[in-house]
């Protein structure tokens, strides 16, 4: 049975035709700024993949660290 993603799944973050990068597809966050005028303008910030809640979902498996446990 295949885990429920509820949309954190990865998907290639592309500039000028080239795949640079890879973000999760649900996680992002939305910046405000005002500008002189205190119009407000909003853009989006990717989440690198793999996204904390995609870790928690069991999407992919947990990373590891090298070093031993104090």
């Amino acid at each position: 049975m295949a885990a429920e993603t509820f949309g954190h799944e990865p998907v290639l973050g592309i500039i000028g035709g080239r795949a640079l990068w890879t973000d999760c597809a649900r996680c992002h966050t939305t910046t405000t700024h005002y500008d002189e005028a205190y119009r407000p303008s909003r853009w989006t910030r990717p989440v690198p993949w793999p996204c904390t809640t995609a870790i928690v979902l069991g999407l992919v498996q947990r990373p590891t660290t090298d070093q031993p446990a104090p």
